[in-house]
């Protein structure tokens, strides 16, 4: 499945995947790596397609479309929901897994880890909520599910776990003030912090090019994608020293 995962690209950029209906690229690979022999069933089992459909709003007998209503007004109770509690803090127990995927309790892995920057953005607690879809690291392997680390360095998936956090689509609640700037400080502290990572990780292994770090470690994001993103959050903030160093380094890696 992994080998598939170039030509599975390529068709997305070429616009050959409806998105809405499919989801996007980084959807693909979340499911790719949590797949379990056993989801193949889904595949066998019979769908009754009155049943599935006889609740869209084309198929009600009620021309008023009152059952569209009220699933509307469902969908925005739970948005007004959602951004009410988007500044609460999720609660993580001493001896719950830890969020980072190491496998081991929070109270023994990053529980008494030193602050930083990034925790001035976002807590530990609130990462555990968009770390979720990202695909499972766990030391006890079951059979039939394949994992991240079956093909990749621990370094590198953590690079892409920043990358994730960093690039991976949020819900926007324009009454949120200052929603806006705090996300784009978030972002630009993840893909720094990726950015710093794969430079010393590029410099120690002898990689010369993008191609051929993707080509031995390309996840979600490639790095002319994530490098373009950093740089245009650092020219917003006016980082012109940080700005210098990614485009040195974009530039010695495009030669």
């Amino acid at each position: 499945m992994r080998e598939l995962l170039p030509e599975i690209r390529h068709l997305y950029q070429r616009g050959l995947i409806d998105e809405a209906a499919i989801g996007d690229y980084s959807d693909c690979v979340d499911e790719m790596f949590w797949y379990r022999e056993s989801d193949q069933d889904i595949c066998k089992k019979s769908v009754n397609t009155i049943q599935t459909l006889k609740h869209w709003a084309m198929f009600e007998d009620n021309k008023e479309g009152s059952a569209a209503k009220a699933d509307l007004d469902k969908l925005l109770k739970e948005m007004k929901r959602e951004a009410n509690s988007a500044g609460k803090k999720i609660k993580i127990g001493r001896n719950d897994p830890c969020f980072c995927g190491s496998g081991k309790k929070y109270k023994l892995c990053c529980m008494n880890k030193p602050k930083t920057e990034l925790d001035m953005v976002e807590s530990e607690q609130e990462r555990i909520k968009y770390l979720k879809k990202y695909p499972e690291l766990t030391a006890q392997k079951q059979e039939g599910r394949i994992y991240l680390d079956d093909f990749y360095d621990a370094e590198s998936i953590e690079i892409d776990k920043l990358l994730y956090l960093g690039l991976r689509k949020r819900p926007h609640f324009p009454g949120l003030s200052n929603w806006q700037e705090d996300d784009n400080r978030r972002k630009r502290l993840y893909l720094w912090n990726a950015f710093l990572k794969f430079r010393e990780k590029a410099e120690r292994e002898g990689i010369k090019t993008f191609e051929e770090y993707d080509a031995k470690y390309f996840i979600h994001y490639q790095c002319h994608e994530w490098f373009g993103v950093l740089l245009e959050l650092l020219k917003k903030n006016k980082d012109s020293d940080k700005c210098k160093e990614v485009r040195n380094m974009q530039q010695s890696m495009l030669k």
